[in-house]
């Protein structure tokens, strides 16, 4: 009983922390290797797979889509079930974690089931990918949370390729359309596809068109999502500075040569247009110019009299001439012009005037645009004119016609300008490319408009130009002799560039002398934690820096001396805890372990300490001839000191019964040991008495000490009080002491401070709800007709219930005396 009552006031005082001994290591949980784990989810695996699954899957389709196009019906149905494979894969690890997954597996099947259903319609397969546009429109993507941030980062890349794979595949791929797809055996030109090939067709569409979309969506959630948490500082801030200087920089660059580029070709486009309307002028200004730059021109009046020319005779002139004289002609439209109109008749292209008048007759004049005049276009502007067909444009609202489909288109290969060096070297073409630098690209485009005729059918059509050149013919021109003023603004803006370019390389080192003071001051401080989690706890961090990180040097240094003293009082401590416990189990020696049998009296006693070690004591002595000395003290403070006080004040006890005496003069002997012992601010207060088993009577002295209570059978309670100061406070005192007689069933309860001082819950001070010596009369008194034991029990009892959760802050001694009730 002693014991369990002992452990339950223990376990509501404050818990005492452990701490780690000087040199023992610390734990992988705590250390900074065990910190910086991350807790991997256990779908990471799972999902990492299902991506490694969807990204083979969709380069086979592309490798497939790349050697063998979608020609064969054999290929088409292997990309298909490939890519469809792929595709359900990708369904698959989208619906993971999805609530409604019933629901869009319901979805996207009734989707795809439009493509059996209509399987004869080639156009069917887009409806079904509708159904997969809004599945990964209302996706959160939720499985790729479960993946590592350094697989996330890897997933982006991953998709961006295959995302370009799947589009150049699809753009690249030989593919023809189903109606052209014909069996091998067929006999019949015009014979449809087989529905088998058209089905096929449709599901190779629908999948790649879905896995497109799939990593599509992906790559937009991961790029707003993605985190580079698994790279170190150092790369992070490289990736940042490239990100923000780098990038925007080379994007200024291309966007400067671009604008170069358009500015150039477009301003080389319009002068072509301008040296062609000037032509068409100087045709209606000088009679003689169309035999100047063309070799085969022509003049003939209204009525078909050849004036004069050069060449052959144009096969179309007499019907030209006859449709010119219909009423419903633009002829009048077109003589009152300022100025000569092209003309794309039959195969060729022809600059024509029209007269309304002349000498002696209206008349009509021309000459053939060959590749003679455009040769001369091309010397002027230093690059390769060539022209393209561009499709017939419907004009003249008054004009009604059609283009007919099988109406001759010109041979441009004819009409095509080619520029030569100096040297008399012609510019590379495009079957001639040597290099990258004198590798032939458009530079400019423009459109001539130009007036087609076709027997009885005229209109308005449209010509491109496209001005072509090389890299070194362009800075050829730009850093020529000839041209000073070119000569100039290059060298100028050559020199800006070198500027710009030594200032590029300042801000580069002054930016990594930056970076480098960041990643050296945050490696240091990472040097340093790794230091103090090795143990060693005199690390000092030096960084020469007056910023955040100098401070953070500054409060780590100031943070691992805390550390140190911390840890230097935590050994302490431990040492006084092992010193504080051996001190307890000699101090628990000191006190009685065995209860005395006295005939004809239960005795009981017990002391529990607030702390390991307590400043409370009680004993007992066997004084022989039916005589037990009983004894109880309270010694001042807590702790080894108290103990101290309380082991001299024992052995003082056990010296002095020895001697002859009253229970007055062993107080006095030992009080005047105590006081030459002991520092003037120790002292104790003492009860000692002597219980007559043979009289029934119980002498005693107390020196300051609670006065035992004496419950006598009649109801009246009597104090025993009569003894003098507390011991070790005075010297030379005097105590007096009394003997009361014990009756049946009486008690003597015999208790230190600890008990009417124990503090319950209060919301004020501590000593507005103490236990009290009434409420301890009131237990006892509620007991007396139960044994000794019993008594004790209940007022222990009492004081837990009372103080609830509130630490026990004195110690708790208490002893009952009971004389036994004899049968009758």
């Amino acid at each position: 009983m002693r014991l369990r009552l002992k452990k339950k006031l223990k376990s509501k005082a404050p818990v005492k922390k452990k701490h780690v001994e000087s040199g023992k290591p610390i734990p992988d949980e705590l250390s900074l290797s065990g910190m910086r784990e991350r807790q991997v989810s256990p779908l990471n695996a799972k999902v990492w797979r299902f991506v490694l699954l969807i990204s083979a899957g969709c380069i086979a389709s592309w490798t497939l889509q790349i050697l063998f196009g979608l020609n064969s019906p054999f290929v088409i149905w292997i990309v298909a079930l490939v890519a469809g494979a792929s595709w359900i894969v990708a369904i698959r690890m989208l619906l993971l974690e999805s609530k409604l997954k019933k629901f869009w597996i319901v979805w996207l099947s009734g989707g795809a089931l439009f493509i059996f259903l209509l399987r004869s319609s080639d156009g069917i397969w887009i409806v079904s990918l509708s159904f997969v546009f809004v599945f990964l429109l209302f996706r959160r993507y939720m499985p790729y949370r479960h993946l590592t941030s350094r697989r996330r980062s890897g997933l982006f890349l991953i998709g961006f390729v295959i995302l370009i794979l799947l589009i150049s595949g699809w753009i690249l791929a030989k593919q023809e359309a189903p109606a052209q797809l014909q069996p091998a055996d067929s006999s019949s030109i015009s014979a449809k596809p087989s529905v088998f090939v058209i089905l096929g067709h449709n599901l190779v569409k629908y999948s790649l068109w879905s896995l497109m979309h799939f990593w599509l969506f992906s790559i937009i959630h991961l790029f707003f999502a993605i985190r580079l948490h698994f790279m170190r500082l150092k790369p992070k801030l490289a990736i940042s500075a490239f990100l923000i200087a780098v990038v925007p920089l080379f994007l200024v660059f291309i966007m400067g040569l671009l604008a170069l580029y358009s500015v150039l070709g477009e301003s080389r486009a319009a002068r072509t247009i301008t040296i062609m309307e000037d032509w068409a002028n100087l045709a209606v200004l000088d009679e003689n110019f169309m035999q100047t730059v063309s070799d085969r021109s022509f003049s003939y009046d209204l009525d078909g009299k050849k004036i004069q020319g050069r060449g052959d005779e144009p096969a179309w002139i007499t019907e030209f001439l006859s449709f010119l004289k219909r009423e419903d002609s633009p002829y009048k439209e077109w003589a009152a012009a300022d100025t000569a109109k092209y003309f794309w008749i039959g195969s060729d292209l022809w600059l024509i005037d029209l007269s309304s008048s002349g000498k002696p007759k209206a008349y009509i004049k021309g000459c053939l645009v060959d590749s003679i005049m455009m040769n001369r276009i091309a010397a002027i502007l230093k690059c390769n004119i060539k022209l393209s067909y561009a499709g017939a444009i419907m004009s003249g609202e008054d004009v009604n016609f059609q283009v007919r489909e099988n109406s001759p288109k010109p041979d441009f290969n004819k009409i095509s300008g080619t520029f030569f060096h100096e040297d008399g070297k012609e510019q590379e073409s495009e079957q001639t490319q040597i290099s990258f630098w004198r590798r032939i690209f458009y530079f400019g485009i423009t459109h001539l408009d130009v007036i087609f005729f076709d027997t009885d059918l005229v209109g308005k059509q449209t010509i491109l130009l496209t001005i072509q050149t090389s890299i070194s013919t362009i800075l050829r021109e730009l850093f020529s002799e000839k041209n000073p003023l070119s000569l100039v603004v290059m060298i100028a803006l050559f020199s800006f560039a070198l500027l710009m370019f030594f200032l590029e390389t300042f801000v580069l080192i002054f930016g990594v002398r930056i970076t480098t003071g960041i990643t050296s001051a945050v490696k240091t401080l990472h040097r340093g934690t790794r230091r103090i989690a090795e143990g060693d706890l005199d690390t000092k961090i030096v960084i020469p820096s007056e910023d955040e990180l100098g401070d953070l040097a500054t409060s780590f240094n100031v943070m691992a001396g805390a550390v140190k003293k911390g840890r230097e009082e935590a050994i302490e401590r431990e040492r006084l805890e092992r010193e504080l416990d051996t001190a307890r189990q000699i101090q628990e020696k000191l006190l009685p372990h065995e209860m005395p049998q006295l005939p004809g009296f239960e005795i009981v006693g017990t002391s529990l300490p607030s702390q390991q070690v307590g400043g409370d004591y009680f004993d007992f002595l066997d004084m022989g001839t039916g005589q037990l000395g009983i004894a109880i003290a309270d010694v001042s403070g807590k702790g080894i000191p108290a103990a101290l006080l309380m082991a001299n004040l024992q052995a003082s006890l056990h010296a002095q019964v020895i001697k002859k005496g009253s229970v007055a003069d062993v107080a006095s002997r030992m009080n005047s040991l105590l006081v030459k012992s002991t520092d003037t601010h120790m002292f104790a207060t003492f009860f000692y008495g002597i219980l007559d088993q043979i009289k029934s009577t119980f002498t005693s002295t107390n020196a300051g000490h609670n006065p035992p209570l004496l419950f006598r059978a009649d109801g009246k309670i009597k104090r025993l009080e009569a003894g003098g100061l507390v011991l070790g406070f005075l010297p030379d005192q005097n105590y007096s002491h009394q003997t009361v007689k014990i009756k049946q069933g009486e008690v003597i309860v015999l208790f230190t401070d600890g008990i009417t001082e124990a503090a319950g819950p209060s919301s004020g001070k501590i000593s507005e709800n103490l236990f009290g010596e009434e409420r301890l009369i009131e237990v006892i008194r509620a007991s007396l007709t139960k044994s000794a034991v019993e008594i004790q029990a209940a007022i222990l009892q009492a004081i837990s219930d009372h103080t609830a959760d509130t630490p026990q802050f004195d110690d708790i001694t208490l002893v009952i005396i009971k004389r036994k009730e004899q049968k009758a």
